[in-house]
């Protein structure tokens, strides 16, 4: 499941998520955004994730999901910087920095034809590969530290049991971190 989480430039301002699964028909107006009337029900304009992430970061988190449609428009804006929302025909100027995200080999998926060469160009000018969980399990501790930090909220820290955090360590994680999580 994709999303678009934007980031502004205002000291203090975290990141915001936006946007819907790249795979839905969401992609339009969550991602480019849509003006007032472009489908029933539209009745008021809305910004996207595009446009709210201007002056800042765009995280194209799932990009390996995202379909040949919307790859297109991607690769529009990031060569040209421009990018229509949804029910206009003129184009809109953003100033955005990129970052993608996916678990899938893009570089096989250009091989095969599901995934734009020329957009993977694009976003591949930096690149770094992080293992999944059950190659890393050293960080288990570290990472189950944070996640129940930011769920805790008695007085102190949260205690395991150290039987339930040999049977974490032991755990293959199929679904890396985002089953850790859960």
């Amino acid at each position: 499941a994709g999303r678009g989480v934007a980031s502004g430039p205002q000291p203090g301002r975290g990141l915001g998520r936006g946007g819907g699964a790249w795979a839905s028909g969401l992609v339009g107006g969550g991602i480019w955004g849509h003006g007032r009337g472009a489908f029933t029900g539209g009745t008021v304009d809305r910004r996207g994730v595009v446009g709210v992430a201007e002056g800042g970061t765009l995280l194209l988190d799932g990009v390996g999901d995202m379909p040949l449609a919307a790859q297109a428009k991607m690769l529009r804006l990031l060569q040209g910087g421009t990018f229509m929302r949804v029910g206009e025909t003129m184009g809109r100027r953003v100033n955005v920095r990129f970052v993608a995200a996916t678990h899938r080999d893009l570089g096989r998926m250009v091989q095969e034809g599901t995934f734009r060469g020329d957009l993977f160009a694009r976003l591949n000018g930096f690149s770094a590969t992080i293992p999944p969980l059950r190659q890393r399990k050293e960080d288990i501790g570290l990472l189950l530290s944070v996640l129940l930090g930011r769920r805790w909220s008695g007085d102190g820290s949260p205690r395991m049991e150290p039987s339930v955090f040999r049977a974490l360590m032991q755990y293959d994680w199929p679904h890396n971190i985002r089953e850790l999580e859960n």
